[in-house]
């Protein structure tokens, strides 16, 4: 009765914004400044033990080389990586020996939805 109440009282003076609790703790990451993630980014060819001392020195922040390297990662998606080699692009050969898709070492093709499984024909099963 109690939680009915205040849930009312909290609905009539702010809408149904003031019934959803809001999102406890921190709201964000609190050691990952713009000042941090600035030099993630121009030291992102190093490795991540090199960038976490970077990130001491230069910032004052103390970040844990895992962490370091999620934020790597995080900056790495927006390069582009190399271009794909495509040099074995060829269609493959046609030999008997090679399976592929579309061809069939069988004789004859076999229509498999034409083909009656005997045990889905068995005697019904009743519950």
């Amino acid at each position: 009765r109690n939680t009915v109440m205040r849930l009312e009282r909290r609905m009539e003076r702010g809408g149904m914004a003031a019934v959803v609790p809001a999102k406890r703790g921190p709201k964000g990451p609190h050691k990952v400044t713009p000042a941090v993630l600035a030099v993630v980014a121009a030291n992102s060819e190093q490795g991540r033990y090199q960038i976490t001392k970077l990130i001491a020195e230069q910032t004052g922040v103390q970040l844990h080389p895992n962490h370091v390297s999620r934020l790597l990662r995080t900056v790495r998606q927006g390069v582009p990586g190399p271009e794909l080699w495509t040099g074995d692009a060829e269609p493959a050969p046609s030999s008997p020996n090679v399976v592929t898709g579309l061809q069939s070492s069988a004789p004859e093709a076999v229509n498999l939805a034409a083909t009656p499984d005997p045990l889905l024909e068995a005697a019904p099963v009743v519950i």
